[in-house]
């Protein structure tokens, strides 16, 4: 089966399993676990797997009978050439390190064995010229780069663990499908699996990443430098790029699950995306239709009901590019703080032009004319190593802006510290929600701090059209946006196309139309 097809299976088997009732989730599960099995399968390994694999068969040699034990137990034999064992016992200093929707995520420290310490990835640069490596960056591909094994004289690594279970199955064949079948090291990257001696289940050895995540104490310091944001926006729309050529739809896309890797150079502070599942979770015993992720980061298409896509992920990377930026998480949700602009957040004063429009066009709200990761991969890197660009430093009026914004969002924590989430503030963690739970966000709209509140019990399709172009930035002073033209208020119907319809013709956004993702 073709890479494509395969993807087309899952989107069927996955939109039939949110349909489903308790009593054939575990059919939908076993269909979603074949799909991902059969994407692996039809996917070759890359130079890139095939070092990474190298590595780490030198750093946990033997114990290929523990590995195959545990992958034929899981359903999984076909990993058994990609993964490695590696023995509990030489985990130390095991941590609980986080909680998510589905799983709690464990830190291990692994001390080397090989007086060489560990075997690594090695880079040999060839030479290309400016514009072969400006192709070859838009295009996706690493080919200026040949690699090779080299070994890091360091005693212990970091690892993070998971435990599997059987809604991680998916993640588990999805974790080793980008870790080995792409050229690319921006997202995580799987070692082998472990048992827990105290649970016994299995559990998924993957790289940790110790320098935090997008929304951690290290990254909420004012921009460095626009040479360093532009390169991780580059890495970021790659690691999404990268995601959707091997046929996944990530689904849950925000700042803790971008994390980042150790460098002492700021350009190095490489964001990686994790997490990445086609299995999506289902509600515990909820027979209900509904989404899964984090309510301040679900495109608006998906607070109304519609299943994740690659579209709705290039929404959430606009958010990305914003937060690369302003270094705090987006307010509220899209269904409570749309402006008249169709813009999903307050633009920051003072950036380059295009970086704005960039983000902006990731926010249509017609996920049809929203580019794709490969089209925003291209337009970053126009700008990689712009002399124009690159002079561009924070001024005190962006400053200042940052900075108020930062406050307001401190604020924003500290009283959901006191009376939990607020609808600036809602939960920040991945969750299912049903659509009888998305009506709270869909029932009240609010535009420019103007609270429309439905006087029925069914939530309300909010239309607004806007009196300005979305890639024509507002000034600072909210009389430039003027009042919208029109508003009409309906009652949602069963199904969201009629919404998309209306919000395509109403709202004025101009966006490059790009092939369907």
């Amino acid at each position: 089966m073709l890479l494509r097809e395969s993807t087309f299976a899952a989107k069927c088997v996955y939109s039939r399993l949110l349909h489903s009732t308790s009593k054939n989730k575990a059919d939908m599960m076993d269909d979603l676990k074949t799909v991902a099995r059969r994407l692996f399968a039809d996917t070759p390994y890359t130079s890139w797997g095939q070092i990474q694999i190298e590595c780490n068969r030198l750093n946990f040699p033997g114990h290929s009978a523990e590995v195959e034990r545990a992958l034929r137990t899981l359903g999984l034999p076909e990993l058994a050439g990609c993964l490695v064992w590696v023995p509990w016992d030489r985990l130390e200093d095991v941590e609980e390190l986080g909680r998510g929707g589905f799983a709690t995520v464990y830190r291990g420290t692994i001390r080397s064995m090989d007086e060489r310490g560990f075997a690594v990835m090695g880079y040999d640069k060839r030479k290309v010229d400016v514009e072969e490596w400006r192709r070859l960056l838009a295009r996706g591909e690493d080919t200026w780069w040949n690699y090779h094994v080299r070994w890091e004289r360091t005693k212990e690594w970091k690892v993070a663990l998971k435990e599997v279970d059987n809604f991680l199955i998916n993640e588990m064949i999805l974790t080793a499908h980008i870790s080995f079948h792409s050229n690319f090291t921006g997202m995580a990257t799987m070692i082998g699996l472990t048992r827990n001696p105290i649970t016994f289940r299995h559990v998924m050895v993957m790289l940790y990443y110790p320098k935090g995540n997008m929304e951690s104490a290290s990254f909420l310091s004012l921009p460095d430098s626009w040479p360093a944001v532009c390169q991780r926006a580059r890495r970021l729309a790659r690691s999404l790029r990268e995601i959707h050529h091997l046929g996944l739809t990530h689904g849950d896309i925000h700042g803790a699950n971008v994390v980042f890797d150790a460098a002492e150079d700021p350009l190095d502070l490489y964001p990686n995306i994790i997490d990445v599942g086609l299995g999506k979770p289902i509600g515990e015993s909820r027979g209900a239709e509904g989404v899964y992720g984090r309510l301040q980061c679900l495109p608006p298409e998906m607070i109304y009901g519609e299943h994740s896509t690659q579209a709705s992920d290039v929404y959430c990377l606009g958010i990305l590019l914003w937060q690369n930026v302003t270094r705090v998480p987006p307010k509220g949700t899209a269904a409570n703080l749309w402006r008249k602009d169709g813009m999903r957040e307050d633009p920051v004063p003072g950036l380059p032009r295009w970086y704005e429009e960039l983000y902006c066009q990731c926010w249509n709200v017609d996920p049809k004319k929203r580019p794709t990761a490969q089209e925003v991969l291209e337009r970053v890197v126009e700008h990689v190593g712009n002399p124009e660009d690159d002079e561009w430093v924070l001024g005190e009026e962006t400053v200042q802006w940052l900075e108020e914004r930062r406050r307001s969002w401190e604020e924003e924590k500290k009283k959901s510290l006191v009376n939990g989430m607020t609808d600036s503030f809602p939960s920040t963690q991945s969750s299912f929600f049903t659509l009888t739970e998305l009506e709270k966000y869909t029932r009240e709209i609010k535009i420019d701090n103007t609270t429309i509140s439905s006087p029925i019990q069914l939530p309300l399709i909010i239309i607004t059209a806007p009196t300005m172009h979305v890639m024509d930035p507002p000034t600072v002073s909210g009389d430039a946006l003027g009042p919208p033209t029109t508003l009409k208020v309906r009652p949602r119907l069963d199904r969201v196309k009629f919404w998309l319809g209306k919000l395509s013709s109403c709202f004025s956004i101009s966006s490059q139309d790009s092939r369907d993702v």
